[in-house]
């Protein structure tokens, strides 16, 4: 098997294969050679949050917290900044990878995150 990601863009997995005799067979659907958008990617990590946050923000108790929409010609802030981070590489070999995340914000989200996968004979393990 064979992992590709992009800590640039969002540490987005770029492409998931596995050797069938002498070719590899994509597992995910690989990633355009030409990237329009992070979700041109085979799988985008979505934090902290996925999906939209309508109404422009939450409330908790009576406190309102405002979140401005992160993408062009979309009304509402969806799936959190990760995709749109930079992650860090914290360490790697042949058979595994981690990349970090410290992030400031969207809005009140103060957030640090690890993505983790390890390729093991014929299975792949994310945390």
């Amino acid at each position: 098997m064979r992992l590709t990601v992009a800590a640039r863009l969002g540490a987005a997995v770029l492409r998931f294969d596995r050797r069938i005799g002498r070719e590899w067979a994509p597992i995910m659907r690989p990633t355009p050679t030409r990237v329009a958008s992070v979700f041109d990617c085979a799988m985008n990590l979505l934090l902290p949050w996925s999906n939209r946050i309508s109404g422009a923000g939450f409330l908790v108790g009576d406190r309102f917290f405002a979140l401005a929409p992160n993408l062009q010609g979309e009304p509402f802030p969806i799936h959190g900044n990760a995709f749109q981070s930079v992650w860090r590489l914290a360490r790697h070999s042949g058979t595994e990878l981690a990349l970090t995340l410290a992030s400031d914000g969207p809005g009140p989200y103060r957030y640090a995150a690890t993505c983790a996968y390890s390729l093991s004979g014929p299975r792949a393990h994310q945390q």
